[in-house]
């Protein structure tokens, strides 16, 4: 199994998420993007925040796939 760690998140982009999506995170979620912030785990990217100027971009954000037109967010639940 390969792992590629990535960059811890900043609380403010936390709160900023929870923010928009009108719920909290749950609290091991919170340590995990805190500590490792994003990561393949054997070439799938696991859902991440990205900073604040890549979130329109990045396919893995959080908040671009809270974004998504309804139907388009069903790819992610599958």
């Amino acid at each position: 199994m390969k792992w590629h760690q990535g960059h811890p998140v900043e609380e403010d982009w936390i709160v900023e998420a929870e923010a928009e999506l009108g719920y909290s995170l749950p609290p091991s979620y919170r340590w995990w993007v805190k500590k490792y912030g994003n990561a393949l785990l054997e070439g799938t990217e696991i859902l991440k925040l990205a900073p604040r100027d890549l979130r329109e971009y990045v396919d893995a954000d959080i908040l671009y796939i809270h974004r998504l037109p309804r139907h388009l967010q069903s790819f992610w639940s599958n």
